[in-house]
């Protein structure tokens, strides 16, 4: 709006000494034109000076009827210097003509140039006047709808990220519950082969041993011991198959550097000291939380360090990550959110407890139990 004010009123100035010179044949005295941008000035100064506030309910009274005041200003001026008169339309290039008293001052400006001027003249600055107003309005307009069109979309790219945002965690659920339920089948599959067919094949190889020991047909018990080697065979593949399948859990500590180096604008701290193996489900919940959790630092802390601990003690693995952000004490009471939901799920899948607090900064913390090589966190007790 001011850029496009910086070149309407050069122009209607300029308009109006061309309209003067055809009119009187000679250019306007220079003193005439200084007071009428002195007018023109006094205008906006009217509108907008603090120091008018400072002036209470007169200050409230100027401010509120600039362009009347300005008005009357010009028409007494002009009572001395008659040429001011002609410059009193470039008022209107910044007036509203929707406001209540822009007909009173219409009427003004054709009343005051009959004093001096031809009804014709009086008439033409009052059209000119209007014409300027009616430029004022439609450059608001345009400006407006500039302003609401920049506000929409500025409203639109902040929703396109929140949705890509959405996406990319939705994405990334998708991914760990596909993960998650490879991961359980397998263990599933694991853990049938290790109860029934390993106890059958145990059971078998000490039926043999007994049956051993009562035979004494040198024929029967040479078969007896081949096909107990052949079962103990069979056993040690069964138990080399579960080993093999336990020991794809992924490596936790190399997969949260990575997860780190993903972070270069914070100073990580971490630690990593685990000496048992852990559970295959419980790296890829643990490596997700990690990964939930330095999402949510980076969108919401302000924070510049932080620091990760993973240790192991007394049968459990303690899990701890602060930052030295803001915080955020609102959050302590209401409902939390999808990030903080998936935390909780998690923890509660791996038999865990979970404290967060967001008050001085960000701070999760989760206590997990060890477990058995093939015992489940769905089937171990609460």
């Amino acid at each position: 709006m001011k850029s496009t004010k910086f070149i309407a009123y050069p122009c209607a100035y300029l308009l109006i000494l061309a309209l003067i010179y055809l009119y009187e044949g000679t250019f306007i005295p220079i003193v005439d034109l200084a007071w009428a941008l002195i007018l023109q000035a006094s205008y906006f100064w009217l509108k907008d000076s603090p120091l008018l506030d400072q002036l209470a309910s007169l200050g409230t009274f100027i401010k509120k009827r600039p362009l009347l005041l300005t008005l009357i200003l010009f028409l007494a001026l002009s009572l001395y210097l008659p040429y001011v008169y002609l410059f009193v339309a470039c008022l209107f290039l910044d007036v509203d003509s929707r406001a209540n008293n822009f007909p009173y001052a219409l009427l003004l400006v054709f009343l005051g140039g009959l004093w001096h001027y031809p009804f014709v003249l009086a008439l033409s600055i009052s059209l000119l006047s209007f014409l300027f107003a009616l430029i004022s309005l439609q450059t608001a307009l345009i400006n407006e709808e500039e302003r609401r069109a920049f506000e929409q979309i500025n409203r639109l790219r902040w929703l396109n990220r929140q949705l890509k945002g959405r996406q990319d965690q939705l994405l990334r659920l998708q991914d760990d519950i596909e993960s998650q339920t490879i991961i359980s089948e397998r263990r599933r599959i694991t853990k049938e082969i290790h109860d029934l067919l390993g106890h059958q094949l145990s059971a078998s190889i000490i039926q043999l041993g007994a049956l051993e020991m009562i035979i004494h047909d040198p024929l029967i018990t040479d078969k007896i011991q081949h096909i107990n080697q052949t079962l103990q065979t069979s056993m040690a593949n069964v138990r080399s198959i579960i080993h093999a399948q336990h020991a794809q859990s992924i490596d936790l500590d190399r997969e949260l550097q990575q997860l780190i180096a993903d972070y270069p604008e914070y100073h990580i701290h971490y630690h990593y000291q685990v000496d048992s193996p852990l559970d295959s489900q419980v790296s890829h919940h643990l490596l997700a939380i990690s990964r939930e959790c330095l999402t949510n630092i980076r969108k919401h802390a302000q924070a510049s360090r932080i620091q990760l601990f993973i240790r192991e003690l007394n049968q459990q693995v303690t899990y701890l990550i602060t930052d030295n952000g803001q915080g955020n004490p609102a959050k302590q009471t209401n409902p939390p959110g999808i990030g903080l939901i998936n935390i909780e799920e998690r923890v509660d899948q791996m038999g865990g407890q979970l404290y967060i607090n967001q008050q001085a900064g960000f701070r999760v913390f989760i206590s997990i139990p060890l477990r058995k090589e093939f015992e489940t966190y769905e089937d171990s007790p609460r």
